[in-house]
């Protein structure tokens, strides 16, 4: 489990770097919970029974992603990019 929490951490970390100041829409998945902490879009999905993150309902905006308590085993590049 501490595993997992540091994967998540990592992935979040990865996202805020995503943000770039452009027009974005704050979105949240339906399993989660969002709101802002301070000036940082926060989107909590722990203990929401996932099997995979919600990447096509997610901003692209998020700073901090919790994953905790959930059946995720793969994760892949948040936000896609284009080559």
């Amino acid at each position: 489990m501490a595993s997992f929490a540091f994967i998540s951490v990592l992935l979040a970390i990865g996202m805020g770097e995503a943000f770039n100041g452009d027009n974005f829409e704050l979105e949240c998945p339906d399993e989660c919970d969002c709101h802002y902490f301070r000036i940082n879009w926060v989107t909590d999905c722990s203990e929401s029974n996932l099997t995979e993150v919600p990447y096509d309902e997610l901003s692209k905006s998020v700073y901090i992603l919790d994953l905790n308590g959930n059946n995720i085993t793969h994760l892949k590049r948040f936000p896609a990019t284009s080559r």
